[in-house]
């Protein structure tokens, strides 16, 4: 049975639990008013957080370890985050950031051949993911027993289901993809495949050529949907 963690309570300099609206803004939007060194006392806190709950595990990490080793006072941490989950939560929001700002914008790329563009956005993914691996093992970990956490991830898997599942049916419409694919069942399968061989081909610290596994990974995808590119140039426009 899926369990909840409870929130890690710190308390403030002055020994009062933290509260007020600015706390709750924060920790539901992860929104620091401000630049400059407050997003980067942030940052510092979600680093030191990264190398913290790596060396602990999430269960035995607790703030003050956090905080020690972002070598800020005990109290800081409660102006960006209102707990230990909230913390994680944020965190883990890394995998999903990194998704959106680099594997998105890599599908404006060369989006007149179809089979470019898939291959730039798988090799973009299989960065994020090696870049990122740290977090992935983390966050699947705790999504074991957290279903906060789990349902954060399968919200995250779904997005990226209808993201691909649109980018197939604009491939249909040009005439470059199969018709008769099922696009959502198609980009399902795919980007499930897609999620878990990544994990594997770091996290499980696979022998294969990051290259070929590309190769194979972007073949799979062109054979599901009977991708080709287009004929001529009006098909490119």
């Amino acid at each position: 049975m899926a369990t909840h963690i409870a929130p890690e309570i710190v308390l403030t300099r002055g020994g009062q639990i933290p509260s007020g609206i600015s706390v709750q803004r924060r920790s539901q939007t992860g929104v620091i008013q401000g630049e400059g060194k407050a997003q980067r006392t942030r940052d510092r806190i979600l680093q030191a957080a990264r190398t913290v709950f790596a060396l602990y595990g999430y269960q035995d990490a607790t703030v003050e370890h956090v905080v020690r080793e972002a070598g800020l006072a005990r109290g800081s941490f409660y102006t960006y985050f209102s707990s230990k989950h909230d913390l994680f939560r944020h965190l883990a929001g890394v995998i999903d950031r990194s998704i959106a700002e680099e594997v998105v914008k890599s599908d404006a790329l060369h989006k007149s051949n179809p089979i470019e563009n898939l291959s730039i956005s798988n090799q973009v993914y299989l960065a994020v993911v090696k870049r990122n691996y740290d977090l992935y093992v983390l966050v699947d970990g705790v999504a074991s027993f957290d279903h906060t956490v789990r349902d954060a991830r399968l919200a995250s898997r779904q997005k990226h289901i209808d993201r691909v599942a649109k980018k197939i049916q604009q491939w249909q419409a040009m005439g470059w993809a199969d018709p008769d694919v099922n696009a959502e069942l198609a980009a399902a399968l795919l980007v499930s495949m897609t999620a878990t061989f990544s994990r594997w081909l770091y996290v499980g610290e696979s022998h294969f050529d990051e290259n070929e596994a590309l190769e194979y990974l972007n073949n799979i995808w062109i054979t599901t949907c009977n991708l080709a590119e287009p004929k001529n140039a009006k098909d490119a426009k």
